[in-house]
């Protein structure tokens, strides 16, 4: 048996091996997609575990989450964690990703990307050459990233009729209806799809020719996902109305935006489209040639008035049918009230709330998950939910993510927000039974 001396020599050695060991095969680090940016440009920043595969993990805890200040932040919803083996330096890892963003500074400048900070608890199995008494080195360990900075460049100078677009871009362009006659509408629907900064786009500048005209403002309806980047599709709906008859060429759009890998404005137009206007139309009756005709004339005409009537009953009815079609059934439903109702006011209730809502609308309602808040509203309002609580759940669902994606630490009124929650689900339901 050793002298207690050699045996506290011995453990030293092992401990001090342990430790550099662990320094070295266990660690995070922020990773970036590019090392240099434009200013306005997406950047996505991710943090990445990297684990020797000798290094067991019984448990990680994230001690806080990034705080990012002077950026707008969207997080990327990847599911849980999942390892990817690779070779680190010659020696087998496994590899993670913790959470991933896409960054986007509208300001030029240095900036510094936050630091990520863990726990986890590890264990090491000894080798012949380190033994101990229970066959592991076990530690709890902190780990946190080096500070890393991103350089954001000014654009070169921008050419007139620039969206602020950057990123790589396509546009198409289509009227709903090229024929129409006077005083009725057609619908030109414009599509940009790419990745880029979708959420900072201005629309494509709409210029008609005399006789046409709308209203100036497009409805505008996103397809957007996050995913390495901001990637999807915006629509602009323009409203035209017809002011005179004649043959009608609404020119090409433009968009014009910058391009980060070729470093140059770009720009992508649409083909010319073209609208007939038509007359409106007068009819005059013509004069009957006996009273036998002219009582067929009023014969037919009641026949048609009585098929009217029929019809208007049977549209109405397969409207409400159709509204009861979308607030699915209630039997053996989910009870999204109840839910709220016990929802803890703990770290994870922001987000909790919105997934509730979000699949209480695609429940009931047949929304999905990834339509935007004003796409949500122009689907509630159109579908005889009450203007006021479609309003109240755009207002809602925006407060949810402004505050979830919050850069600043706020005070959360959690009750407010259940309440809230709660008015919108049963403004819905009750507006399905009516």
């Amino acid at each position: 048996m050793l002298p207690t001396r050699a045996l506290a020599e011995k453990k030293s050695f092992v401990d001090k091996n342990a430790d550099e060991i662990f320094k070295s095969y266990l660690f995070i680090r922020s990773e970036l997609d590019k090392s240099d940016y434009f200013t306005g440009e997406n950047v996505v920043l991710q943090y990445v575990l990297f684990v020797h595969n000798e290094i067991t993990l019984t448990e990680i805890t994230e001690k806080e989450p990034p705080q990012f200040t002077d950026w707008w932040v969207k997080e990327e919803d990847f599911g849980t964690l999942k390892y990817d083996t690779i070779n680190y330096h010659g020696e087998p890892f496994r590899k993670a990703v913790l959470r991933k963003y896409t960054l986007n500074a509208l300001s030029r400048g240095k900036y510094i990307v936050p630091q990520f900070n863990l726990e986890v608890a590890a264990a090491l199995e000894y080798s012949p050459d380190f033994p101990t008494d229970d066959n592991y080195y076990r530690r709890t360990l902190e780990l946190t990233t080096q500070p890393q900075k991103v350089n954001l460049e000014d654009l070169p100078p921008a050419p007139d009729g620039f969206s602020d677009a950057i990123g790589e871009f396509h546009l198409s362009a289509h009227l709903n209806k090229s024929s129409v006659k006077v005083g009725e509408s057609t619908e030109l629907i414009v599509k940009i799809s790419g990745e880029g900064n979708f959420f900072q786009l201005s629309p494509p500048e709409l210029i008609l020719p005399e006789g046409l005209s709308f209203d100036g403002k497009p409805e505008i309806r996103d397809s957007i996902i996050i995913s390495s980047g901001v990637r999807g599709e915006k629509t602009y709906i323009y409203t035209i109305t017809s002011e005179k008859p004649g043959e009608y060429l609404i020119g090409q759009l433009t968009f014009i935006y910058f391009s980060p890998n070729s470093g140059k404005y770009s720009s992508v137009s649409s083909e010319p489209l073209k609208l007939a206007v038509a007359e409106v139309e007068e009819h005059t009756a013509a004069e009957p040639k006996s009273t036998f005709r002219n009582f067929d004339w009023m014969k037919t005409l009641s026949i048609s008035l009585f098929v009217i009537a029929i019809i208007i009953l049977l549209f109405l009815l397969l409207s409400k049918v159709k509204f009861k079609r979308i607030i699915k059934s209630t039997e053996n439903r989910r009870d999204f009230a109840q839910e709220i109702k016990v929802l803890q006011p703990d770290n994870d209730f922001l987000d909790n709330l919105t997934q509730i809502l979000n699949d209480f609308l695609a429940s009931k309602c047949g929304i999905p998950p990834s339509t935007q808040s004003e796409s949500k509203y122009h689907i509630l309002s159109t579908n005889d939910i009450p203007t006021y609580s479609a309003q109240k759940l755009k207002m809602l669902i925006d407060k949810l993510d402004k505050l979830r994606f919050s850069n600043t630490a706020v005070v959360i009124d959690t009750e407010w927000l259940r309440r809230e929650a709660l008015e919108i689900i049963n403004d819905i339901e009750n507006a399905a039974q009516s």
